[in-house]
């Protein structure tokens, strides 16, 4: 576990973006970097020989167009990040906080998101104990917002329930 992996790779498609990836460590603590240029950045921090494997993972967004993903996809442009940790157990704690600049309407090859903040709790083992803290999520097209959802978690019930629809 002591000896030291240093690698990079990097794979492109046809017209889509490429995909660069990077690995350092030991089986005892293994850092992986992805990145799709300026636009996406992904960090996993791994302890292969754990019982939970998997520490943490970041992903970090800034003018992200999904069609560089895929040519059908939704034309976007998102900036933000989602953090994720995980303890032994096997529960996660995820934040996310996204914006999309070019919001817009389904019919109009768009994704009408404009903005979303999310706090949860997840056992990887058992899906149903989720536990959403807080999510707020603005829909609409980059000019205004056409509907606003609100929650918030206290004591394991949900507190508020805002809702906005125009």
């Amino acid at each position: 576990a002591d000896g030291q992996l240093i690698g990079n790779a990097r794979w492109q498609h046809p017209g889509l973006a490429a995909l660069e990836l990077q690995a350092q460590g030991n089986l005892a603590q293994l850092q992986l970097a992805l990145g799709l240029g300026p636009e996406l950045q992904a960090q996993a921090r791994l302890q292969p020989l754990a019982p939970q494997p998997l520490q943490s993972l970041a992903f970090k967004a800034r003018d992200l167009d999904l069609r560089r993903l895929h040519p059908q996809a939704p034309q976007t442009r998102l900036t933000g990040r989602l953090d994720a940790t995980l303890d032994a157990q096997g529960q996660a704690t995820i934040q996310l906080d996204l914006r999309n600049a070019a919001a817009r309407r389904l019919d109009q090859n768009g994704w009408p998101l404009r903005a979303a903040q999310a706090a949860l709790t997840l056992k990887l083992q058992d899906w149903r104990a989720l536990r959403l803290q807080a999510l707020d999520v603005d829909l609409g097209d980059a000019q205004r917002s056409a509907g606003h959802l609100t929650l918030q978690q206290a004591m394991g019930y949900a507190r508020e329930v805002e809702t906005a629809l125009r």
